[in-house]
């Protein structure tokens, strides 16, 4: 978990945002959770490949 948290972190640093605007705010959020979602669903597919 801890490499897949850190892949993700740098694909979407979100660390390096800064809140202006609550509208801006969720908005990057949501995009944030929907990349490590997708992020997720590429590792599990990748996952099932090796074990193939």
């Amino acid at each position: 978990m801890g490499e897949s948290f850190q892949a993700a972190w740098n694909e979407v640093p979100i660390a390096q945002y800064h809140v202006r605007r609550y509208d801006a705010w969720y908005a990057h959020i949501t995009l944030t959770v929907l990349a490590a979602f997708l992020f997720g669903v590429r590792a599990n597919e990748a996952a099932k490949d090796v074990a193939r």
